[in-house]
């Protein structure tokens, strides 16, 4: 993944951590065009031609554990 990371802004893209995603930015041709997120410094607008939301999966969610991964996942 470090490499893939590396290629990825060094062709200008941007990784923003600890960042949660609000709304999609849709732009007047109904395209996405962007994310409005909070960050540690309050609310930001990303404008992009693409737009790749990555979440942390659903180990935090018992109820998802417990569909998808075992029925007993929220005693571990």
């Amino acid at each position: 993944l470090a490499t893939l990371r590396k290629k990825f802004i060094e062709a200008g893209g941007k990784v923003a951590y600890e960042t949660k995603a609000q709304q999609l930015v849709v732009t007047p041709k109904g395209r996405v065009g962007g994310v409005r997120a909070i960050d540690r410094e309050g609310l930001v607008d990303f404008t992009a031609n693409a737009v790749v939301i990555a979440a942390g999966g659903y180990a935090g969610s018992r109820e998802m554990m417990e569909t998808f991964v075992d029925p007993g996942a929220g005693a571990m």
